[in-house]
């Protein structure tokens, strides 16, 4: 965590930054999953603060294909992947019909048989139907049964899903 916190500030330091957002965009396409699981969490640390959102903002849709293509992967994805792929999607999703693609993704991934991505998918579909309500119809139902029935972390993000809307 430290390094990817350390990475994304580069990042965001670079005198470059786009030039390295296209890098990272590589290395999460790339074929060796070590460094894309890296890219990965730096991408996730770049959404945490406004500037690193804004820098990743424009290549929406580069990294839903990239989340998209890491949640069809599955098991042969490794886990911490594809959780920080869906909130990075969630949160650079900007079109409705980004927003809608990104919530199929995440809807199909609440029985994910492991808890943290499970946990992941109520938080990233708590960012997409705060921006996007007409979500709510198909999401609010999921997020109130993980708030009754699923772990401590998926409580937690379902009511905070849940009160962002």
């Amino acid at each position: 965590m430290a390094q990817a916190r350390a990475a994304a500030a580069g990042v965001l330091a670079s005198r470059d930054a786009k030039k390295e957002v296209k890098r990272l965009l590589r290395e999460l396409s790339g074929g060796d999953a070590e460094l894309r699981q890296h890219a990965a969490d730096t991408a996730r640390r770049l959404i945490e603060g406004r500037a690193g959102l804004a820098l990743l903002t424009p290549f929406a849709p580069q990294l839903l294909d990239v989340a998209a293509t890491a949640l069809a992967d599955g098991v042969a994805e490794n886990w911490r992947t594809r959780g920080h792929m869906m909130l990075v999607a969630a949160h650079v999703a900007q079109t409705a019909a980004q927003r809608r693609r990104c919530a199929e993704m995440l809807l199909a991934s609440v029985n994910d048989p492991r808890g943290g991505l499970r946990a992941n998918a109520l938080d990233g579909l708590g960012v997409l139907v705060k921006a996007e309500p007409e979500l709510r119809e198909a999401v609010e139902p999921i997020l109130l049964h993980a708030l009754r029935t699923g772990s401590a972390a998926e409580r937690v993000r379902a009511r905070d899903a849940l009160a962002k809307f």
